[in-house]
């Protein structure tokens, strides 16, 4: 009975972190039927354009970075699959041509610059965070679960979208596709 339950308890746990840790792909790729669906702005259409503040106040928007590849990550600080992620991310960031891709991490639950910035001292985090105190842009991005990252292109058209964290594929995964695009890029 206790052997029964434990593998239960197991099966329940692996589907649920496949249903919830998953990539949505390009447009025509196969996806689960059993995995759940998550609101996301489409892939190939045009990204929403945004106004967000580093944590010294500077703004950046959308526009602002448009030719470049953008990578928008959505996180929290209380967020365990987020603490995982930013690492991870922070090395794909750092084997990145910085001319070519933009990465923007956006924190969703402090809306406090000052204490985010301590945050984000103590976490060693490195990369950039800009803060969105009234969550207008995790709404328009339609970020539902965390972390949520988007994959925009050059021309500013949502390329691909990650809702959850898949350490064994994340980084494969990520490098490949910012690796395809910028190619493409160069190529057009």
């Amino acid at each position: 009975m206790k052997n029964a339950l434990i593998l239960t308890i197991g099966l329940g746990l692996a589907v649920m972190v496949h249903g919830l840790i998953r990539p949505h792909h390009e447009e025509g790729a196969a996806s689960s039927a059993a995995a759940p669906e998550y609101p996301s702005v489409p892939i190939d259409s045009l990204a929403p354009e945004f106004k967000v503040e580093d944590l010294t106040g500077r703004p950046t928007t959308l526009t602002s970075l448009r030719g470049k590849v953008v990578v928008l990550n959505f996180w929290a600080t209380y967020c365990g699959f987020c603490m995982m992620e930013l690492p991870v991310l922070q090395k794909v960031a750092d084997a990145q041509d910085k001319s070519k891709v933009v990465f923007l991490t956006i924190n969703t639950d402090v809306p406090d610059g000052a204490e985010l910035r301590r945050f984000v001292r103590d976490k060693k985090i490195k990369l950039p965070v800009y803060l969105d105190p009234e969550n207008k842009v995790s709404n328009d991005y339609l970020v539902d679960i965390l972390p949520t990252l988007y994959i925009i292109d050059p021309k500013g058209k949502v390329h691909k979208v990650y809702h959850g964290f898949v350490p064994r594929i994340f980084k494969e995964d990520l490098t490949a596709a910012l690796s395809h695009l910028t190619t493409e890029h160069r190529a057009t």
